[in-house]
């Protein structure tokens, strides 16, 4: 749909005049994303366990969200979330020194992992030494999705996830998460 075909839309949302035809052009649209990023031949394979089932406040909002397994474990085969990039401190201002490239569920840790490369040498070696001596480096991750009210328990819930990008960080909002190079 081109940009006014959208406003059209929105226009005739706004004025209540919307027509079935218009909901099928509309669900009939599809964006499709990539992330680019240079391999340098120094690239390496990490691994980061970044979410759990909880309840999670996000930083634009003072309503806690609450993310079920369930919903976590359902995220895992949404499309958009096979490739997205890694980046220090949520600076989309910086160039993404890797990527994620799955995702799976960890039954024993009750976290979601991703695997994905680095394709900055220095960084994926600054991240081998830094876990080797011990030191466990944490991660947070943007998630975007939809709200629904849970009414048996009581609570809003993130449904839908999508993630927009994973950071190292000093400290991550969820605990136990951690990014470290495969060997």
């Amino acid at each position: 749909m081109s940009n006014k075909g959208l406003i059209d839309f929105e226009m005739k949302k706004f004025l209540g005049v919307i027509n079935k035809e218009d909901y099928v052009k509309l669900s009939s649209h599809a964006d499709i994303g990539f992330s680019f990023s240079k391999n340098d031949d120094g690239s390496m394979i990490f691994e980061s366990a970044f979410l759990s089932e909880g309840l999670r406040k996000g930083i634009n909002s003072d309503t806690p969200l609450y993310i079920t397994e369930e919903e976590i474990k359902k995220s895992i085969h949404n499309s958009i979330n096979r490739n997205f990039p890694v980046k220090f401190n949520h600076d989309f201002n910086t160039p993404s020194p890797g990527i994620v490239q799955s995702l799976h569920f960890d039954e024993e840790k009750k976290m979601l992992v991703a695997l994905g490369r680095i394709n900055h040498k220095k960084t994926a070696e600054d991240i081998r030494h830094l876990t080797q001596d011990g030191e466990r480096i944490e991660v947070s991750v943007t998630v975007f999705g939809n709200v629904k009210y849970n009414s048996a328990m009581n609570r809003p819930e993130l449904i839908n996830l999508r993630y927009n990008e994973l950071s190292i960080v000093g400290e991550g909002a969820v605990e136990n998460t951690y990014i470290k190079m495969k060997d």
